[in-house]
């Protein structure tokens, strides 16, 4: 008994008032009625209202916030540039073909810029992307989502360079949808890349030079090859198109592209080479000025000098000259403005950057607490391309040992970690954590290399060296087929066949076994979370008192996904290969 009026959006209702109960739902099944329909009535209208909301925002393409991010991420990396001056005038005339210069480049090869990692190669990109006047583009590899694989990087580049040309982008991407989608002919990645070179050339018909910057090509993932075969990048380049790249030269990535780099001639000439040596005493007063005005405490005085004493200063100035990498004077700079200038005790600070970054590690687990920081960089590191925020939370939701510890004082009557614990985290991780693109999906992982080993030395296999063959010895040791003890209706196989050498033991030492077990136990964790063991039933623990309890987690159900030979029925047995790490 309703009459809608659409367009004022007024519902009448009639109900019947009874003498006895007035209204009462619980004994007038006409009154329940009422209810009912009243409450789908509203939901409908907030349904139909969010809907035509949604209607009218307007939708930016996804590589609109790609470029963005790429083009605020050069101001935010080369704020605090100082010195390079001599390199940046060789980019500078590069880029702006200026011939009657002191640097003889050849204008027809790519203009490569290596060094060891931490040279401060990204923030030398970066300060050069803003310091030209032509048209321009830059992408910081692996540091968003569609600059971690080569279809993708080529993919965004060719979208942008179209839109500075004023070219058609109907071969490139379907504007009626929100994700890329690719078209005829650039299905094919040898397409993707002639249409690249494409547009490089004619980029090159404009009167104005077009740079492309592309920074930290060793972090690109070597899917179709495009870290160890860089056929995607043009030996000769057209008139008036420049290509800018950087790479590290230690670590097995950055040797991989060094050694590409020397096949396809593009470090053959010397003049189209720029080798980032160690910062300069002077450079390294300037960065330490900046970095230190840029901290909130040094800000208020306007003098670096004001903010550390002087014996602090001094072991600073000393511990930088040891190591002159940009890397190391900003770890260092974060080290020491946890420094008290009234504390008596005499400070020191770590010789090596690998030092550095167990220090930083060390302040994470003091402030947010071993078992938790642990355990999400436990997890991460054992992930093999990296984890969401939600799947790091759902995670360490399923170990009660870091639970434990979080609710020590108090039970909530959902047992998860909460949210905001795992943010903190991160946000004191500033940008030394990015979100990258793996398998269609937006995950956390390392931005720096080093970083990347510290995390899987320290949390993942431990400081023995010897413990990578012990966790492969004692898999390899153990049964081929284990069952899961949650759950009886997936098995897990282990299908990987590790050669360990004769003289490797496990150690008898109880800091090797502790270290084994958390790695198996991580991998066990991520094995029965990925595959949805503990979505629908509840997790047995035992609380602070020693009682015995079970509680759901809420975590999600993990969508299954076979490969063609595997998924003959419903039912066949899960079979997952093992991925042996390595040191």
């Amino acid at each position: 008994n309703n009459n809608n009026n659409k367009k004022e959006s007024i519902y009448v209702y009639n109900v019947d008032w009874t003498e006895e109960n007035g209204f009462s739902p619980e004994n007038e099944l006409s009154h329940l009625k009422y209810i009912e329909n009243f409450c789908n009535d509203l939901k409908s209208i907030l349904i139909l209202s969010v809907l035509e909301a949604e209607e009218n925002i307007p939708k930016p393409h996804p590589l609109v916030d790609e470029i963005l991010h790429h083009t605020n991420s050069s101001w935010f990396k080369s704020k605090d540039f100082q010195g390079r001056s001599n390199q940046l005038k060789n980019i500078y005339a590069y880029c702006s073909s200026l011939t009657e210069t002191e640097f003889h480049h050849n204008f027809n090869s790519p203009l490569v810029i290596v060094g060891e990692s931490g040279c401060g190669k990204t923030s030398l990109m970066a300060k050069s992307y803003l310091n030209l006047n032509c048209k321009k583009i830059i992408r910081f590899i692996g540091t968003s989502p569609h600059s971690c694989h080569i279809r993708d990087l080529l993919f965004s580049i060719c979208w942008q360079l179209s839109s500075i040309l004023q070219t058609s982008k109907s071969e490139i991407i379907d504007d009626k949808n929100t994700c890329m989608i690719v078209k005829p002919p650039l299905h094919e990645y040898q397409s993707l890349i002639s249409k690249f070179k494409g547009l490089l050339k004619t980029a090159a018909g404009s009167k104005k030079t077009f740079a492309l910057l592309i920074d930290s090509i060793d972090q690109l993932s070597d899917t179709d090859r495009g870290r160890s075969e860089m056929i995607w990048i043009p030996k000769h380049l057209p008139q008036n198109s420049r290509i800018v790249l950087s790479c590290v030269t230690n670590g097995n990535k950055g040797i991989e592209c060094v050694k590409e780099l020397e096949q396809n001639n593009f470090l053959s000439n010397s003049m189209n080479v720029i080798y980032l040596k160690p910062l300069s005493k002077d450079e390294q007063t300037e960065v330490i000025k900046s970095l230190l005005k840029k901290e909130k405490s040094c800000a208020l005085t306007g003098n670096y000098t004001n903010t550390l004493q002087p014996s602090q200063l001094n072991t600073l100035i000393n511990s930088c000259e040891k190591c002159p990498n940009p890397l190391f004077l900003t770890l260092a700079i974060s080290e020491v403005t946890q420094w008290k200038s009234y504390n008596p005790i005499q400070y020191s600070l770590p010789d090596t950057i690998s030092d550095l970054i167990t220090s930083f590690f060390n302040r994470l687990e003091i402030r947010h607490g071993h078992a938790l920081v642990t355990k999400c960089f436990q997890a991460i590191a054992a992930s093999k391309d990296g984890l969401t925020s939600t799947e790091i939370e759902d995670i360490v939701s399923l170990d009660d040992d870091v639970l434990n510890d979080v609710f020590q004082y108090w039970e909530p009557p959902i047992r998860r970690l909460p949210p905001m614990l795992w943010l903190r985290i991160l946000d004191d991780m500033g940008g030394w954590m990015v979100e990258r693109s793996s398998r269609g999906r937006n995950v956390l992982s390392w931005h720096h290399r080093q970083f990347s080993e510290q995390a899987e030395n320290r949390y993942l296999y431990g400081p023995e060296p010897d413990l990578v063959s012990s966790c492969l010895l004692l898999l390899s040791s153990s049964t081929s087929s284990t069952t899961s003890s949650t759950s009886s209706s997936s098995t897990t196989t282990s299908s990987t066949t590790t050669t360990i050498p004769t003289n490797t033991s496990l150690s008898s030492t109880s800091t090797t076994e502790k270290n084994i077990r958390a790695w198996k136990k991580i991998h066990q964790d991520l094995a029965e979370y990925f595959s949805g063991v503990w979505s629908t039933k509840p997790k047995s623990y035992f609380d602070k008192n020693g009682v015995k309890k079970q509680a759901l987690r809420m975590v999600p159900n993990q969508s299954l996904r076979f490969e063609p030979a595997i998924a003959k029925s419903e039912t066949t047995v899960t079979t997952v290969t093992t991925t042996t790490p390595t040191t």
